[in-house]
């Protein structure tokens, strides 16, 4: 017996139980190319923020996790949405880093972290 041919058919059979069972659930089946612009790739640029903030938090249980991603999107700067994560002009940013320095009590720099971590 040949395996391949043997697997084939366990991947179409797989395939049409599987075409089956949504057809009986009565869902609707969208077309959805493999290589969308829609899909998020795993480099997004709200994912290193994110994964930052959340890094070394343990969460019992999934309200846990849901309330702290509520929390941290609720306290983004509005900006940071606006941003594509392309730095377009990288002058302006060394000039805004000099005036961060002299205000040590801004409670905004862990936003601009965040932004300037983006942008790299």
């Amino acid at each position: 017996m040949d395996v391949s041919k043997s697997w084939s058919r366990s991947l179409s059979l797989g395939a049409n139980l599987t075409q089956q069972r949504l057809q009986r659930y009565g869902w609707e089946i969208l077309p959805h190319p493999a290589h969308s612009p829609d899909l998020a790739p795993s480099d997004f640029y709200l994912f290193g923020p994110l994964k930052r903030h959340l890094g070394g938090m343990a969460f019992e249980i999934e309200d846990d996790l849901i309330g702290e991603l509520r929390n941290w999107f609720d306290n983004l700067d509005v900006d940071f949405f606006r941003d594509d994560g392309v730095d377009d002009d990288d002058d302006d940013d060394d000039d805004d880093d000099d005036d961060d320095d002299d205000d040590d009590d801004d409670d905004d720099d862990d936003v601009d972290d965040a932004d300037d971590d983006i942008n790299k």
